[in-house]
């Protein structure tokens, strides 16, 4: 019995002394490796595992471009807005106004400031009575000696420039005695400029010490000038 017993104290000690052994193993574990995780030799199957599936964000509709409204095209460099008389149109003078209709004339343009001044527009049949005789009568006007040796617009010493398409003679007369002045335009138009069918006359009358202020206005407007035929 003693032998017995001694066999299975002998057994017992055996037992723990191999579970002992197997759980203070130095085995170095790989890294990042759990004690309980598969032996590094087990066989891994190789073939690649299926991506999950991403599903691709739906398009957005793009925004829409902004229009603007289409910009006023610009005016030809030098062009303005231009108004319309019987027979003409023209670049009305900064500051000046149209004013009311009188006997005699087409139109009739007040300069701002005016103090009385206006520019009268006038057309004529024919040579009205001739160049000569209509300047002696604005010298009379002006209360100026008679111009003598005036006959002809071509002739006489008066600055030429053109109106429209013909060449017109500017004359101006100031009486700074009397402070008065008159700034006369002749535009004879046809054929021959010593027997027009038609004579237009731009004539102003002012002050002789508003003359300086004024006459650039008056030259800009006559050259602004357009014959409708």
């Amino acid at each position: 019995m003693k032998l017995i017993t001694h066999t299975i104290a002998l057994a017992c000690i055996a037992c723990l002394l191999t579970a002992c052994s197997e759980s203070t193993s130095d085995e170095v574990l790989p890294e990042g490796a759990a004690p309980n995780d598969p032996p590094a030799d087990r066989e891994v199957d190789p073939s690649p595992q299926p991506e999950p599936e991403v599903q691709a964000p739906e398009p957005q509709p793009e925004p829409e471009a902004t229009t603007l409204p289409p910009l006023p095209l610009p005016l030809p460099e030098g062009d303005a807005e231009r108004s319309i008389a019987p027979g003409i149109t023209y670049v009305l003078p900064e500051g000046w106004t149209v004013g009311p209709a009188r006997q005699m004339r087409l139109l009739t343009l007040i300069p701002p400031d005016a103090d009385g001044a206006d520019l009268a527009i006038s057309k004529w049949p024919g040579d009205v009575g001739g160049f000569a005789s209509n300047v002696q009568r604005w010298v009379r006007q002006a209360g100026l000696p008679p111009i003598p040796g005036l006959m002809t617009a071509a002739a006489s010493d008066f600055e030429k420039f053109i109106v429209g398409d013909t060449t017109a003679t500017w004359i101006p007369l100031m009486n700074e005695g009397t402070n008065v002045a008159i700034l006369a335009v002749w535009v004879p138009r046809g054929e021959s400029p010593e027997n027009p069918t038609e004579t237009w006359t731009f004539k102003l009358t002012c002050k002789a010490d508003q003359v300086q202020q004024i006459a650039p206005a008056v030259r800009a407007f006559c050259e602004s000038v357009k014959f409708e035929n």
